[in-house]
């Protein structure tokens, strides 16, 4: 019985961590999301942002806890079990189109989304963190995709900022079940081989991470 305290107290302390952002990385191994135009899986994709994010996070003084790092956490009701004691929530994913738009010629499928859910335990939170974000993203000069919000190009989705790029999608299960303010990202899309090369870029993925660590660190301070 002895040798089992020690195991109990590490698995408490492991339960009492939290940090300020939990960061998510979308989809997983066994699901790996959408197939870029070269054929890398999302999950790849969303793996190196969320590393580089949390380093920028760092840099600004922003504690972060990575979710799926292993790809095994598929539930999605888990990931926010484990991001219970975090402050805010972030998803971290990368966009595609619909089957037949691909290969993708048309310009419009390009830029980052920014999605919440009105199901979510602070929705107001949320939208207020995604404009954050939104405005730094803006300043740097990174532009929002709108076709989703399109029925015939996407899936006709709410829009709660047009200029900010910031949608809504009570679907979202993994935003409406995180305990606090909680938003998922679309960093780019990679079924567009133009935006691709961009987003495989490791230095302009260093700089979209620092502009999203930025609005988060902004979003936390209010």
């Amino acid at each position: 019985m002895g040798r089992l305290l020690p195991l109990v107290a590490l698995f408490v302390a492991g339960l009492s961590h939290a940090a300020e952002i939990a960061i998510d990385i979308g989809h997983t191994r066994a699901k790996p999301g959408a197939l870029s135009a070269s054929g890398v899986w999302e999950f790849d994709f969303n793996r190196t942002f969320v590393r580089a994010l949390e380093l920028q996070l760092a840099s600004v003084g922003v504690g972060s806890h990575v979710i799926n790092d292993s790809g095994k956490v598929g539930s999605l009701s888990g990931r926010t079990t484990l991001a219970r004691k975090d402050r805010f929530f972030v998803s971290i994913h990368h966009d595609s189109v619909k089957q037949r738009y691909r290969p993708v010629k048309d310009p419009r499928f390009k830029g980052y989304s920014l999605w919440v859910s009105e199901r979510n335990a602070d929705y107001e939170g949320s939208v207020r963190c995604a404009r954050l974000i939104a405005d730094e993203l803006l300043k740097a000069r990174f532009q929002p995709s709108h076709y989703h919000s399109d029925a015939v190009y996407g899936e006709n989705r709410p829009v709660v900022d047009w200029d900010r790029g910031i949608f809504s999608n009570n679907q979202l299960a993994v935003l409406a079940a995180a305990r606090g303010p909680a938003i998922l990202v679309e960093v780019g899309v990679i079924a567009n081989p133009a935006e691709e090369t961009v987003l495989s870029d490791p230095a302009m993925t260093e700089a979209r991470a620092r502009t999203i660590a930025t609005g988060l660190q902004h979003c936390l301070a209010g």
